[in-house]
């Protein structure tokens, strides 16, 4: 297994500092914790025969660029022939970063111990074959007719055509061990490559390792000798205080956090700022800080993340044993589970399901909701046929049961999962019910997607958000809604058309069968005080209640699918 260790390398190399002073880098200075952070995280993935590839979500001048250029540089030795691509949006950025690298190369040991065949002014390459080009990122093809080994896109968030670029820069870079692909920037809104990339790392689906470097990490960003006092913060600035500041929940990094003199400088910064979205994505708190923007999008983003909590769930698939369906744990099951189900069977949920015609293009999502507390408890999110995604659906609702509700958009796929679950007589199956509806027109099962069924649903989903009536865990679902906006016809949708919405939609229904099936949940019995573990969260009192009973529908059928031979030929649900 190979063993890399950078940092007696790197701290070979010299930097200019803000200041103008030339100094080496240090592992060991304040500034350089990002830096410790990015470099462990490359040889982790190296020394672990991973080819290299990171995706970084930063404040301004965190140092990210000067360590990537550093390693890029470092890349040229350690692998003779190695060709590396630097990228920036303007042609000053692009300048600025090859500098760097003549000075890696003119004040080091390296420039006597190799010659260059050439050295102009964004091109360097050395007597062992190895080569740095940098330009800005223009070109549509900039990796065409080269072998890429490294490569370092910086500020992509802003690129024009910024997926089509990336698109062929990685189609020059070998997926193989000893490459390395960094795509850093800061935020710039919802919807375009880097958010796109952003969204699918943190949720799994993606080559790139997703790493987030706040503002308030930073040693520079504080007012050390500040007049400002606690009791002077505004709320924000407490809560922030309390959730960032050392020790705090939303604190990863046990060596710093946020500070009151950190926040005197984040003050006297945001006075400098007249368009608050653009200092967010500049110095944001967190991930979801970075990209909250307004304008079009379809929910009020502030009221959005307070209904957001991320939790890393367990992720795994369902099997059956002994007749009864049980979780397995499983690093490449496609169900996320952060609440279990009820073992007295008194909590009642929804599983609501946007499933796909085909196992290419867009993915599917299974929602599973409790019904009290509006929380997202469980979701399944991939690829599948619809058959397929009919018996994940059943058989979390089995798992989550009494009397789960199944929902799904009757479209793209849906009739045929519908079929499904009647080929099981699967009883609580959610009827369009909904007052908006004539009466003289048949109830039917399930959703349909129409404009102006939509239109019910999002206006539904707003009120809930708008309400904190919704709490989320599941990273792509929240993503996904923070880049749905309102097109110029009038129709919603994801902000890119390369863009999905499966986690939205599917969500979507989930709180639309909630709403329109109040009526049926025992709420006498729900109504008791206890652990507050989210929006809406009620508590079921020991030994009250009834079950709840649907109109229409024999409760006696879905007791006697558990254990019957429905479940036979069934294994394993991904």
């Amino acid at each position: 297994m190979p063993n890399l260790s950078l940092w007696p390398l790197l701290e070979q190399l010299t930097i200019k500092t803000k200041e103008n002073r030339l100094i080496k880098l240090d592992r060991n200075d304040p500034f350089a914790w990002a830096q410790r952070e990015f470099v462990r995280e490359i040889e982790w993935q190296y020394n672990n025969g991973l080819p290299i590839r990171i995706i970084v979500l930063k404040g301004r001048q965190i140092g990210c660029s000067t360590i990537t250029e550093a390693v890029l540089f470092l890349w040229s030795f350690l692998y003779p022939g190695a060709g590396a691509v630097v990228l920036s949006k303007e042609k000053d950025d692009s300048e600025y970063l090859m500098g760097m690298t003549k000075r890696y190369w003119e004040m080091s040991d390296f420039s006597e111990l190799y010659g260059t065949n050439y050295n102009s002014k964004n091109y360097m390459e050395w007597e062992n074959g190895s080569w740095i080009f940098t330009d800005t990122a223009k070109k549509a093809d900039p990796g065409r007719g080269k072998t890429v080994s490294a490569a370092h896109c910086s500020e992509c968030a802003f690129w024009p055509e910024e997926d089509k670029i990336v698109g062929s820069l990685m189609e020059a870079i070998p997926d193989t061990h000893g490459t390395i692909c960094v795509l850093e920037s800061t935020a710039n809104g919802v919807g375009g490559y880097f958010h796109d990339e952003w969204v699918k790392a943190v949720a799994g689906a993606s080559p790139f390792t997703p790493m987030f470097f706040p503002w308030w990490m930073h040693d520079e960003y504080q007012i050390r000798d500040s007049h400002l006092r606690y009791q002077d913060l505004d709320d924000e600035e407490r809560q922030f205080l309390d959730e960032y500041g050392p020790g705090g929940p939303k604190n990863q990094y046990p060596e710093g956090g946020l500070t009151i003199s950190k926040l005197a400088w984040r003050r006297r910064k945001m006075s400098t700022y007249n368009d608050m979205n653009e200092y967010r994505a500049n110095y944001p708190m967190d991930p979801e800080d970075a990209f909250l923007s307004t304008g079009v999008n379809v929910f009020d983003l502030e009221r959005l993340k307070l209904c957001y909590e991320p939790m890393d769930g367990r992720q795994g698939s369902l099997q059956i044993i002994d007749g009864r369906f049980q979780w397995l744990d499983h690093p490449n099951g496609h169900t996320w589970m952060y609440v279990e189900p009820d073992q007295r069977k008194r909590r009642r949920y929804v599983v609501a399901v946007d499933p796909t015609y085909t196992l290419e293009g867009d993915p599917a999502c299974i929602q599973v909701m409790d019904r009290a507390s509006m929380e997202q408890v469980a979701v399944w999110h991939g690829h599948a046929d619809p058959e397929t995604i009919g018996e994940i659906a059943w058989a979390l609702a089995m798992f989550y049961g009494p009397e789960a509700i199944l929902n799904t958009e009757v479209e793209g796929g849906g009739q045929r999962v519908l079929e499904v679950w009647r080929d099981k007589d699967y009883p609580h199956i959610w009827m369009d019910r909904r007052p908006d509806r004539p009466k003289k027109l048949t109830q039917s099962y399930c959703w349909n997607t129409t404009f102006k069924s939509k239109n019910y649903l999002v206006g539904t989903m707003q009120g809930c958000v708008k309400r904190r009536g919704v709490l989320i865990h599941h990273r792509a679902t929240f993503y996904e809604m923070t880049r749905w906006v309102i097109k110029d016809d009038g129709t919603f949708g994801p902000a890119r058309r390369s863009g999905h919405d499966d986690t939205v939609m599917s969500l979507g229904i989930g709180i639309v069968t909630v709403q329109t099936e109040a009526g049926t949940m025992p709420w006498g019995a729900l109504a008791a005080p206890g652990p507050y573990r989210g929006p809406g969260e009620k508590v079921i009192v020991p030994g009250i209640g009834e079950p709840v009973e649907i109109p229409g529908v024999n409760r006696s059928t879905n007791d006697a699918l558990w254990g019957s031979e429905a479940m036979v030929g069934v294994d394993e649900v991904y």
